[in-house]
């Protein structure tokens, strides 16, 4: 994919000055495209996917909307949202996996990273389960990588987006997939974080914003980076 340059956004850099010089308004959401199998799966392109005859299964992200400190998001997580698997008796066709597009936002800059996330719809009376745990089998929702293709420039600093993990109670438990019994509603928060790109693996980048007149959020994020590297 060819790398997109965008304008330098002024909103961004007006809006921390008002505010605090590190503060801004983060804002997410996601969408479900590339489906498989392919045209099998009701929603794609929104925020809910959903499969099967006899009973419907699905996935939904919410977003979070909140003011942060921007320090707190380069190499420390971050809640991304919340991740629903609703799993319920169902037949063919299953959902095998999907592509979730989260749309990031800060004040007026705002980038879209894509992960894959792959799904493994276990047989109730297995035994033993395909996906560990006990009858009826539960299914299972993973992510193969957590590092997105797309990066951010800032002030001549990458920066690519990582998924930490789900987690049903606290960061210090996430955990990169997780079992869903049948017949329930698994809701697990989904926390990632901002990651310097080592210059010898540079993934694809989307967007670029990469201006002087940002009035200082490139080199702040650069200039927090640092500290955090030398604390480490």
């Amino acid at each position: 994919m060819k790398a997109i340059a965008i304008t330098a956004i002024l909103g961004l850099g007006l809006a921390l000055s008002a505010r605090g010089a590190n503060a801004a308004f983060l804002n997410t959401s996601g969408t479900w495209t590339n489906t498989q199998p392919v045209g099998s799966i009701n929603g794609e392109n929104t925020n809910t996917i959903s499969w099967g005859t006899g009973g419907t299964s699905s996935y939904v992200f919410d977003g979070v909307s909140e003011t942060v400190d921007i320090n707190d998001l380069i190499n420390a997580p971050f809640l991304l949202g919340q991740f629903t698997h609703n799993n319920f008796p169902i037949f063919d066709p299953v959902l095998q996996s999907a592509t979730l597009n989260v749309d990031l936002s800060l004040d007026s800059f705002s980038q879209t990273f894509l992960f894959d996330f792959t799904h493994l719809e276990t047989p109730n009376n297995a035994s033993p389960c395909e996906a560990g745990g006990v009858q009826p089998c539960p299914d299972l929702v993973s992510f193969p990588n957590e590092d997105s293709s797309q990066f951010i420039t800032l002030d001549g600093v990458d920066y690519k987006l990582t998924l930490i993990g789900f987690s049903q109670n606290g960061l210090g438990n996430a955990v990169d997939e997780f079992l869903t019994i049948e017949n329930q509603s698994n809701t697990a928060n989904l926390f990632a974080q901002l990651t310097e790109v080592e210059t010898e693996n540079v993934p694809e980048p989307l967007t670029i914003l990469g201006s002087a007149t940002a009035l200082g959020i490139g080199a702040l994020l650069k200039r927090e980076s640092s500290k955090k590297q030398k604390k480490s």
